[in-house]
């Protein structure tokens, strides 16, 4: 037989930590990215769960290490201008004790692309029906660009990456506009 241990429970009151660790306090991101978060946490007892936070709100939960999600800004969080933007983590442990960190972010307006033209018939030129005639266009932008080529005002062909180079066919008694 063995002898009895006599244990005494204490009430756990030490909170966790947590740190987020991505992305940088300070950064300036653009609005409609996405941004990973990502938190490490810690307890004397052990980390139920990680909420990622967005301006003090919940927008995902993680239950174990490493902790982290992503963040989609929406395309018009920054329209009248740059905008700060409150990322954050916040940890609990088992005895529902918690705490917070969180960085700062300037969420800085998506600026329209560019297009130039580069390559096309002359304006108001003819073309022959049947004939396949080219467009080439350049296009740059702070995210990412796709070059939509239209005729007559409908849409036939896009192009997600560069070379931004189209070849139409001119259908029987159509004009290219």
């Amino acid at each position: 037989t063995s002898a009895a241990v006599t244990v005494t429970v204490i009430e756990d009151l030490v909170p966790p930590t947590v740190t987020v660790t991505a992305p940088a306090d300070g950064v300036s991101v653009i609005e409609g990215t996405t941004v990973s978060v990502q938190a490490t946490a810690a307890d004397n007892v052990a980390v139920d769960r990680v909420e990622l936070l967005a301006n003090g709100g919940a927008f995902a939960t993680d239950p174990s290490s490493p902790y982290g999600s992503t963040f989609a800004i929406p395309a018009d969080y920054a329209d009248a201008g740059p905008t700060n933007l409150e990322l954050g983590a916040r940890a609990f442990d088992r005895a529902g004790l918690s705490s917070v960190d969180a960085v700062n972010l300037t969420v800085v307006p998506d600026e329209p692309p560019t297009i130039e033209l580069t390559a096309s018939p002359p304006d108001l030129s003819d073309v022959i029906e049947g004939e396949t005639v080219t467009f080439t266009a350049t296009a740059t932008d702070d995210i990412d660009v796709d070059v939509d080529l239209f005729v007559d005002g409908e849409l036939r062909q896009t192009r997600t990456g560069a070379p931004f180079t189209f070849l139409y066919t001119v259908p029987d008694l159509g004009s290219v506009v």
